[in-house]
């Protein structure tokens, strides 16, 4: 029997079972794969709408000064080419 038939096979028989066999399954996977934590925080469900304005208050987004950027810059005083600071990453 091909994977895909036994996977068939398999869905067929788990849409029969009521909650109480469903959740008994649920357990007996959980001890041979359990879940990532990782993907359990990514696993939410997508806005409706996106919305920046809302995003920059969320994530505390705070614009830069385009003045005091480039006085930093020029305060570091690099005089390595672009292509050689590349290398060093």
């Amino acid at each position: 029997m091909s994977v895909e038939a036994l996977q068939r096979q398999i869905i067929h028989k788990i849409m029969n079972l009521d909650v109480a066999q469903l959740q008994e399954i649920d357990a007996t996977l959980e001890r041979y794969a359990p879940t990532n934590a990782v993907i359990d925080a990514l696993d939410k469900p997508m806005r409706d709408k996106l919305d920046i304005e809302q995003l920059k208050k969320e994530q505390g987004f705070k614009p830069i000064n385009k003045v005091e950027f480039f006085q930093k810059i020029d305060e570091l005083n690099i005089e390595e080419p672009l292509e050689e600071l590349l290398a060093m990453i």
